[in-house]
């Protein structure tokens, strides 16, 4: 691998890394006095299906967005984990790209959960950032996966732009950090 190819990769898991601090406190986000009904929760394939079988709209609406806000923050630690194996060459480029086509197939689904909730009017905004962040994800792991195919550099730059309007987005969510 050239230098300049293995100093993009670096960068991009630099930033990866950067961003972690603010993708681990997602799970904070569901706050509910009641348990969750556990046989309708391991019954239902997506939280969007979950959110349907829930107690209160509301309530299930925002259950559903922590889920989806969980399963962000789970992709991210883990192309946080391919990125840094990759750097450090504990796995090939193409174990890297069995490993981000994986991840992009999680966020794929990820971001249709989030396509078929409903948001209120009052929610529409977490909503719309909510897709925006998991989308951008996405393209980035796109991106990712066809640097490791192919070893453009100009596919890991694109990636870490993608990835950056991703976070920016996440830190937009409701009782997420100031922007």
């Amino acid at each position: 691998m050239s230098m300049h190819k293995n100093r993009s990769i670096i960068i991009l898991a630099s930033v990866v890394l950067a961003c972690m601090p603010a993708a681990t406190d997602a799970m904070g986000l569901v706050k509910s006095d009641a348990a969750l009904p556990e046989a309708q929760i391991n019954n239902a394939s997506s939280p969007a299906e979950q959110n349907s079988s829930l107690a209160g709209p509301d309530q299930s609406y925002n259950i559903a967005m922590g889920m989806v806000w969980n399963q962000y923050s789970e992709d991210i630690k883990y192309l946080n984990d391919v990125l840094n194996d990759y750097v450090t060459k504990n796995i090939t480029s193409r174990e890297a790209l069995q490993s981000t086509t994986s991840l992009y197939i999680l966020t794929s689904d990820t971001l249709n959960t989030v396509a078929q909730l409903k948001p209120t009017a009052e929610e529409a905004k977490d909503h719309s950032n909510a897709l925006n962040a998991v989308a951008y994800l996405k393209f980035s792991v796109w991106n990712l996966a066809k640097y490791f195919e192919t070893n453009n550099t100009l596919y890991s730059q694109m990636a870490r732009e993608d990835y950056n309007v991703s976070a920016g987005f996440y830190a937009k969510r409701a009782g997420g950090p100031s922007p």
